[in-house]
């Protein structure tokens, strides 16, 4: 509903580290870079190492942040990000190198500028570093950076951008699903005015307006052809119900009936002849007052947009990231680091069933053995003794104490 949306900063290996969840749409450029500027603050303002680190920054985004207006916003960053193919023409490349062989995988890779244009602003050119990676399979993938050659070469920005994925994306994919961190909380759900949408409608009225008045006597014209054109398309529609449908083809009993309805048709073919014409001779201008009719009906409905309360989702979000951390630990730290999903945890261990009881100052929880499991379950022993020697307490001071019977 585009009312509620969550920004997350992850560490190189998909560690979330910070987040914050926005009423509406969160805009890349604008909140993202907010984020990671508070970030640094924090580490100066709240570490022995104020004064004594330099942070190097990389920011490696998705398709989602290719838009100019984002990559011009974060320029005084360091980025990489992969276009769609629609915003790649030879016409727009230029300074282009030779072909080498990727380091890296199975493909050729060319480095070059490109020039791109902000649908923003009109005639302003974004133009930045380009390097396209043509696979040995026919596919061919082009990625944008503001990295100079000198400080890193075309195989590391390839390599960094396709690493994303095994090396962050896929974890934090995982943490996602196994506690549903994309299923968003919000309350206090309130229809305001979208003050954004309200100001493009009275832009694309001035502009269908003034389109109009330039418009005014071929439009006139065209008025009146298709008056003509629904007088004879009435017509026609008599003459239609009078034949009758035969193995797709339309046969008449009258000739004369026949007769008439072709001619009718000749008619309409002419009159759509000139509306045709006339649209051709002032051809700009029709077509860009049917794309300002054709948007504005588009967003005219919303007018209005939900506004919700985004405290809720802060700290469900917080709480959630909380306990997937606590799991990851468990897994790396009280399991040997055995091989075990969060969904596993949480299906073969987290759901045993057990008992709890309070005594000499210590909550004990005897958890059931599952013999199905055997591994799993030796696995768990070891890591409950690690748990207890944590000597984690309560809040009221028990000191927790975990058992496998």
């Amino acid at each position: 509903m585009n009312c509620i949306e969550t920004l997350f900063i992850h560490d190189g290996q998909g560690h979330p580290i910070y987040f914050k969840t926005f009423n509406g749409h969160a805009d890349l450029g604008n909140n993202g870079l907010k984020m990671i500027d508070k970030i640094t603050e924090f580490l100066n303002d709240n570490t022995e190492a104020k004064g004594k680190f330099a942070v190097n920054r990389i920011l490696i985004m998705d398709g989602g942040g290719n838009a100019v207006k984002i990559l011009r916003e974060i320029s005084d960053y360091y980025y990489i990000t992969i276009l769609d193919t629609n915003q790649i023409t030879n016409r727009k490349l230029k300074s282009i190198s030779e072909e080498k062989r990727y380091d890296h995988g199975e493909a050729f890779l060319i480095d070059c500028k490109i020039e791109l244009k902000d649908s923003n602003e009109k005639n302003y050119i974004y133009e930045t570093r380009a390097v396209q990676v043509k696979w040995d399979n026919g596919k061919t993938s082009t990625l944008v950076t503001n990295l100079p050659n000198d400080l890193f070469s075309s195989d590391n920005v390839v390599k960094s951008y396709f690493d994303r994925w095994p090396m962050q994306e896929l974890d934090f994919k995982s943490m996602k699903s196994a506690v549903n961190i994309h299923r968003m909380a919000g309350y206090g759900k309130i229809l305001v005015d979208n003050t954004n949408v309200i100001e493009k409608i009275e832009e694309l009225q001035t502009q269908k307006k003034r389109l109009e008045e330039e418009l005014k006597i071929p439009l006139t014209k065209i008025n009146r052809l298709e008056k003509d054109l629904q007088s004879l398309i009435r017509k026609e529609r008599i003459y239609r119900e009078k034949g009758t449908i035969v193995e797709g083809k339309r046969n008449f009993k009258n000739k004369k009936d026949e007769q008439m309805f072709k001619e009718i048709q000749v008619e309409i073919d002419q009159i759509n002849k000139k509306i045709k014409d006339i649209k051709t001779i002032e051809g700009k201008s029709f077509n860009s007052l049917k794309k300002k009719k054709d948007e504005l009906a588009r967003i005219i409905d919303k007018k209005k947009r939900y506004r919700v309360d985004v405290e809720l989702d802060q700290l469900m979000t917080c709480f959630k990231i909380s306990f997937a951390n606590i799991c990851s630990y468990l897994l790396e730290g009280c399991f040997e680091g055995k091989k075990m999903s969060l969904q596993k945890l949480f299906e073969s261990i987290f759901d045993l069933s057990g008992k709890v009881r309070v005594e000499d100052n210590q909550r004990k929880i005897a958890i059931e053995h599952n013999p199905k499991e055997s591994e799993v379950m030796k696995n768990l022993k070891y890591g409950l003794q690690i748990i207890n020697n944590m000597q984690i307490k309560d809040i009221n001071g028990d000191i927790y104490n975990f058992s496998l019977v």
